[in-house]
């Protein structure tokens, strides 16, 4: 017999919480539907306004739900603020990814200002009608959840109202349906991107005050909870105000119901899998039209044996100059590689911190020339290398710490390898599913997606993985540095060598095909999701061996440690300040962004995180095509 209670509790206890994600979806549909950026740091925004309710109320004593009256007009104000500051020069560029990294850039910056100043200790708010309960038809109701739905309810209808009755709001939605035709009709373009975000913050800021008022929160929540408000956005269609509400409402029921008959620890993983489902099959949402943005599908066509190969330069002078200026950069090249390999023989690296230092360089180069094959050449952003990352340091301590592959070896070649291709399954599981119906920001939602899948599957991986305690290699086996710097450095150059192998074949020249025009490239022959698939599984080749180095190097890890949001945010970092795109600049965004934490973690243990989320915004608003791009910028204007 159906218990109609406890289901009238699933349902209920569903729909409270969801109504929280309901408004955080509001806001970050708003600001995805004018200027068509995933506002990644939506949740941490979030988070940093519970905690002004919070020191609201416990420094001045205002009430958290008064507190309303001073936090919305302030997140408003933020919004202005960021939009003018730091998005308004993407926005002039018209360049998604640009400002989809100044959100991640944001969102880091943001969550280690608030983990300086707040420390990482849950804070939570309590005041006299905190324990007060309704109690309906036996269904037990907090009134703070009960509140925030109603909070949740009221915010969305100021909003529509907003939109619907307001000159500003007017041109708001006028500018989600059609921005050149809205700026052709004398609408600023920046003043209605800077509503849309200041509106979008100002729910944040309404969530922030609702959700300290029922749950306990950190800076690290921040994260989570982007990605719930994401999902909510997935689900309830872009661009609908009350389908993104609907969309965190449908949410909140669904973890509800998986968190009791299931269990709480495979909530998140229904979760992100409703949300690819949803992502790959329903675009529009379950609340959207058929009108709504959706993802564009590749058709799949048959590569002809001519495709074209990159013109010869003109002229016949380099074939007339001397054999040791023709390859002065091969020789370069070499001479620079045996000075880094015969480091060890005059540096000890054992005692010294430039045999760290330059071991996480080499890491760093590993994963950003990974990356960088899909997002910088095949114009793909993936933001779930973390996984990747993970699954190869896992699989090099399962298989090592049970000798599955009875040799003996330390650095195990062939555990290296298979901690590559596992990686690799999993990226042609994944990759299979997105790319042939998802591009641009649905694939990189779907990626994160599929990460945080993946981490739930490590954590609930029993003896496998340990769960949260992670796994461990005896300290014995560790000997000297000098075998972590020579294999570290022979990945990098294998990395690197590998994508400029791949860059001057046809392969290389289909990749930028699909950068630039998939349209086009489809018409001329190239099988498109082929060739996704490829630079994705190799991306997750790259990242995997990476993983499988870190390991050996940590000897114990646990999700935590090889599946967090820095293992997102590095490759990202490295790219951006080399250069995104080519194939020498994540050599010198690495050892920049190697020196910038290695000078941090000595001289500025708690503020070098800022420092990183401050140098993707700077990077990114000044020199979006990297260092290389800033110097080729400035040789230009030189020679004018």
């Amino acid at each position: 017999m159906i218990d109609t209670t406890l289901i009238g509790q699933i349902l209920a206890n569903g729909i409270l919480f969801g109504a929280m994600y309901g408004i955080a979806a509001v806001g970050l549909s708003l600001i995805y539907g004018t200027m068509r950026i995933i506002f990644l740091a939506q949740g941490t925004v979030i988070v940093f306004f519970s905690y002004i309710c919070y020191w609201l109320l416990t420094l001045a004593g205002i009430d958290p739900y008064l507190s309303l009256l001073i936090i919305v007009p302030l997140a408003a104000l933020l919004g202005m603020g960021f939009y003018y500051g730091i998005f308004k020069g993407s926005a002039a560029l018209e360049d998604r990814n640009v400002s989809l990294l100044i959100a991640v850039g944001l969102m880091y910056l943001m969550e280690n200002i608030m983990l300086v100043f707040w420390k990482a200790e849950p804070r939570a708010i309590v005041t006299a009608y905190t324990d007060w309960v309704l109690n309906p038809f036996g269904i037990s109701i907090q009134f703070t959840k009960l509140m925030a739905l109603a909070l949740a309810i009221a915010a969305t209808v100021v909003v529509f109202l907003f939109l619907k009755r307001t000159r500003t709001g007017t041109a708001v939605r006028a500018a989600s349906e059609d921005m050149v035709a809205t700026t052709l009709i004398g609408v600023d373009p920046n003043w209605v991107n800077a509503a849309a975000l200041a509106l979008g913050l100002a729910m944040a800021g309404v969530a922030g005050v609702g959700i300290s008022t029922v749950y306990s929160f950190d800076p690290i929540y921040g994260f989570t909870f982007s990605l719930k408000a994401l999902i909510a956005v997935a689900l309830g269609g872009l661009g609908n105000v009350w389908g993104a509400l609907l969309g965190g409402i449908t949410l909140g029921v669904i973890e509800s119901a998986a968190s009791y008959f299931i269990g709480s620890g495979w909530t998140e993983a229904i979760s992100f899998g409703v949300f690819l489902l949803v992502l790959a099959f329903m675009p529009q949402g379950l609340f959207g039209s058929r009108g709504a943005i959706r993802a564009e599908q590749s058709r799949p066509e048959v590569i002809p044996k001519d495709l074209p190969k990159a013109p010869a330069p003109a002229g016949t002078a380099r074939e007339h100059r001397p054999a040791l200026v023709k390859h002065l950069n091969k020789i370069i090249v070499a001479v620079v590689i045996i000075a880094f390999g015969a480091v060890p023989f005059y540096v000890d690296v054992d005692l010294s911190y430039a045999g760290y230092y330059l071991f996480m360089v080499f890491i760093f180069i590993i994963t950003a020339q990974g990356w960088n094959l899909v997002a910088g050449y095949t114009g793909q952003i993936s933001l779930g290398g973390h996984a990747f990352f993970g699954l190869g340091a896992y699989t090099t301590l399962i298989i090592w710490s049970r000798d599955l592959t009875h040799t003996g070896y330390y650095f195990d070649p062939v555990v290296m390898i298979l901690s590559g291709l596992v990686p690799v399954i999993a990226a042609v599981i994944i990759g299979l599913p997105l790319l042939s119906r998802l591009r641009g920001d649905y694939f990189a939602f779907g990626t994160l997606g599929a990460g945080q899948i993946i981490t739930v599957l490590i954590l609930q991986g029993g003896a496998i993985t340990n769960g949260a305690g992670g796994l461990h290699v005896p300290s014995s086996v560790y000997t000297s540095m000098r075998p972590y710097y020579w294999v570290g450095l022979a990945l990098a150059l294998f990395a690197t060598f590998l994508v400029f192998f791949i860059m001057r074949s046809r392969m290389g020249l289909a990749l930028r095909a699909i950068r630039e025009d998939e349209t086009s490239a489809s018409s001329h022959g190239v099988v498109i999701l082929r060739y996704k698939i490829i630079s994705f599984a190799l991306s997750a080749f790259l990242a995997g061996i990476a993983g499988s180095l870190y390991s050996y190097y940590l000897l114990a890890i646990d999700p935590y440690s090889v599946m967090s949001l820095n293992w997102i945010i590095y490759p990202i970092l490295v790219c951006v300040l080399g250069g995104v795109g080519t194939i020498i600049g994540p050599i010198p965004g690495a050892f920049f962004v190697g020196a910038l934490f290695a000078f941090g973690s000595i001289y500025l243990k708690q503020t070098h995180p800022i420092l990183t989320g401050a140098l993707i915004i700077l990077v990114m608003n000044f020199a979006p095509s990297g260092l290389l791009g800033l110097r080729d910028r400035i040789s230009f204007r030189r020679r004018r």
